[in-house]
Formats: structure tokens, sequence, C-alpha cells
């Protein structure tokens, strides 16, 4: 059994690493080609164009230079997809993802994917650029023992919002302390009204760091654990999912992963969202 289980995770790392990134870029070509059928560039908007970048940027959109389209959609990315044995993180462009760990004394923050070297000052890798599958990071991760408590995902404007590396990866600890305290029920009470109004504060906490800091837009995803207590960790987990200003999703640590499941999701042609193990 245990051959079979790693045999299968071995094959899923293998087609996450090649295949979503292609699956990927592919599904957003093929939406950023649908929108511009359906909402062609504006008058308006070429005119901006003109004004920013000139009358050879404009006329090279009116044309329809299929690159140039494309510029005007360019997106980073980050992800993370978790299961209860494994994990693992793709990113293309500037960004942030963490991981937090308590199963030691000492809560461990950590990076999973390497920095990459093509990102100098504002520049950044993008979703618009040619072979952009080829531009991923990718991590995929085994886990030895139990799971990161809580794993953060923000762009960049929340990083360049603190003075140092070592402030922003506070964030990822701060986090999970608020949420130990919260489930505990120790230091704040009713758990369920804590986790309403960390959620609530969630938005002002990220303008009010963004205005303090980098005055950039930030964007921030939050997956972690509710079994957040030391007591608790042998029971079953269970993995909440926030996006500030979208709505959450429910799943469960504690069961099996159906790696014949995300392979399927990895080989089919949707892409639009990943599913739960089971």
């Amino acid at each position: 059994m245990t051959k079979m289980r790693d045999g299968a995770v071995s094959i899923v790392k293998r087609e996450a690493e090649t295949r979503l990134p292609v699956g990927i870029v592919n599904a957003w070509l093929k939406k950023v080609d649908a929108d511009i059928r359906k909402n062609p560039f504006t008058t308006a908007e070429l005119d901006r164009l003109e004004h920013d970048a000139g009358v050879a940027a404009r006329t090279e959109l009116e044309q329809g230079d299929p690159q140039k389209q494309l510029l005007a959609y360019g997106a980073t990315l980050l992800l993370a997809a978790v299961a209860p044995e494994y994990a693992f993180f793709l990113q293309l462009g500037d960004g942030d993802i963490l991981t937090v760990w308590d199963h030691t004394a000492q809560t461990q923050v950590e990076a999973p994917l390497p920095a990459d070297a093509a990102l100098i000052a504002n520049e950044t890798t993008s979703l618009c650029m040619p072979n952009a599958q080829r531009l991923f990071r990718f991590r995929f991760q085994c886990f030895q023992g139990v799971p990161p408590s809580l794993i953060l995902l923000s762009t960049d404007g929340y990083a360049n919002s603190f003075l140092s590396t070592s402030d922003f990866h506070k964030v990822g600890s701060d986090l999970l302390q608020i949420l130990r305290s919260d489930e505990s029920g120790h230091r704040h009470g009713n758990k369920l009204k804590q986790r309403v109004e960390l959620e609530k504060n969630l938005k002002m906490w990220l303008e009010d760091a963004s205005i303090k800091g980098s005055g950039d837009d930030v964007t921030v995803a939050v997956i972690f654990r509710q079994d957040l207590t030391r007591q608790s960790r042998n029971q079953n987990n269970q993995t909440r999912v926030h996006h500030e200003g979208h709505e959450e999703h429910e799943g469960r640590w504690n069961v099996k992963p159906s790696s014949l499941r995300v392979l399927r999701a990895l080989r089919g042609e949707s892409f639009e969202s990943f599913p739960q193990c089971d």
C-alpha cells in the first residue's frame, strides 16, 4: 500500500510540475481571447494608451497584434494546493507564499519557493509573456508528520509595506498566534466571534499596511488548520480558506488524499478550480 501511495504521489508531482502550468496558461489565453472578442478596446482606453505610451503603441493594438493585446491582461499568479500528506506551490511573477509551522518548540515561518532572479526592481514575469509556462516556480513538499498550521499567499504590495523580510514573516506567526488563541478560547472568549472579527479586520489591516508602506494594492489569501491548539493536533483537522473579498470554502485535511482525483484534475482541460482531496 505504501508503494502504491508513494507512486501515486510521484505521479501527482510530475503532472503538477509539467502539465499544470501549461493548462493554466492555455486556459488563461482562451479567456483573454474571449474577452477581447466580447469587449474590444474602447476609444477611451486607446486614447489613454496613446497618451502614456505613444502613437505606435496604439497603432499596434488597433492592428490586432496578439502579443500587444495580451499585455493589457498581464497577471501574476500564486497557487497553493494542500492535501493531508503533501502540498505543492506554483508561482509566476512577484508576490509571496509563506508556510507557518509550529510542530517544534518555536514557530517557524518559511518561504517554500526560491527567489526568482528575473524579478528586478519593479519588473516581473507574467502570464502575458511568451512561453509563460516555462517561467513558473514550483515546489512539491511531502509532510514529515503534521502539515503546516498556516499558509499565507499575498501580492507583492504586502511584503513591500514592511521594512524587512523578518518583519513581513512575523505576520505569519502573528496570525497563527491569533487563531490559536481564538481556537483555544482561553484568551479571547467566544472563538466564532473572534474569527469573525479577525476576518472583518483583515481588510482594514491590509489597507493600513499599504497606506503606511508601499501604497500598492494588496490581496491576501490564508489557509489554516482549525485544530490549532496543541491539545487537538491528533483530532480531525479542517482547512479553512479565506480570500479577502471572496466567498469562503471549507475542506478537510484529516482524510486520506485521493491522488487519482488530483491527477484527473491535472490532466483535465478545466483548471478554474482545484478539487478537494477526498
